[in-house]
C-alpha cells in the first residue's frame, strides 16, 4: 500500500548539510584578483593552569568549649598588600591585559588589595573542636596572545606575556579540627 523509500530522504540531508555547512573551496574576490586579505590584529585570552593562594593577613584560631556547634566569629586585619602583575618583558600594559583578561574570559581581575583592612568572617565550628581562618588572594594565570593577519591571508601568534591576576579577595580560607590546624587552600 504505502512504500517511503528512506534512502532518498538521507541523501537529500546528507547533500543539503553538505551544501549548508561546509564553505565552498574557491578564492573570495579580493583573493582572485590578488588583493589577499586585510591586514588585522586581535587578542586572545586564556586561563592557564589551577588558582594558587596566597596569605595576606594571619591565621586566627578559636576553640569552641561549647557542647554544641557554634558560630564563631572572626575579625582579622590584613597585613600584605597585593598586586596582578604581568610577566617580565611582556608587550602590554597591565591595565590592557586585565581589560582582555575580563572580556574574554569569566574571570573579574583586581588590580591590588592592601594592607591594614579588616575582614570579617563566621566559621560554623563543632563542640570542642578548634576552628581557624586565615584572609588569602586567589591569583590565576592569563596568556595574553596577539593574532595578526596579514595580506597573504595567513595568522601569526605572537605570545605577549603572562598576567597574574588577583580573581577573589578577599578569600577566607579556613579548617576545624580537634587540635590546631593550618587553612586550606
Amino acid at each position: 500500500m504505502f512504500s517511503i523509500k528512506r534512502s532518498s530522504t538521507l541523501a537529500g540531508a546528507v547533500a543539503c548539510v553538505t551544501a549548508c555547512l561546509v564553505p565552498p573551496l574557491v578564492a573570495t574576490p579580493a583573493q582572485a584578483s590578488g588583493q589577499g586579505c586585510t591586514n588585522e590584529t586581535w587578542y586572545g585570552v586564556v586561563a592557564i593552569g589551577s588558582a594558587k593562594y596566597e596569605a595576606i593577613g594571619p591565621a586566627a584560631g578559636k576553640y569552641n568549649s561549647a557542647p554544641t556547634t557554634g558560630n564563631l566569629s572572626y575579625s582579622i586585619t590584613t597585613t600584605t598588600s597585593k598586586s596582578s602583575t604581568l610577566s617580565v618583558g611582556a608587550g602590554v600594559t597591565l591595565s590592557f591585559a586585565i581589560a582582555q583578561a575580563e572580556a574574554k574570559t569569566s574571570y573579574d581581575v583586581t588590580t591590588s588589595y592592601s594592607s591594614g583592612v579588616t575582614v570579617t568572617d563566621t566559621l560554623p565550628v563543632p563542640g570542642h573542636y578548634y576552628g581557624y581562618d586565615q584572609p588569602k588572594i586567589e591569583r590565576r594565570t592569563f596568556e595574553i596572545d596577539q593574532y595578526r593577519r596579514g595580506s597573504a591571508c595567513t595568522v601569526t601568534k605572537v605570545n605577549m606575556g603572562y598576567l597574574y591576576g588577583i580573581t577573589t579577595v578577599p578569600f577566607r580560607s579556613s579548617c576545624v579540627a580537634t587540635g590546631p590546624c593550618t587553612p586550606k587552600p
